[in-house]
């Protein structure tokens, strides 16, 4: 599984085991891979990623 978004530095993607990160995210899209093999596109305005210790990720973001 992994999730991408895009920063004022570019694209970042988050794989399983990432260290822990606190990062802004630009406007664009967040896109996640799921195990089934599917991609979610999830658009939004910009907000704040954060990536925890137990490999957690959570995107506090407003929704376009």
């Amino acid at each position: 599984m992994s999730v991408s978004v895009p920063t004022p530095l570019g694209e970042m993607t988050v794989l399983d085991h990432h260290i822990p990160i606190v990062s802004t995210v630009s406007p664009g899209e967040i896109r996640c891979a799921l195990p089934n093999d599917t991609v979610k596109i999830l658009p939004f305005h910009g907000g704040i990623l954060e990536v925890r210790p137990e490999s957690n990720v959570v995107v506090l973001a407003n929704p376009q």
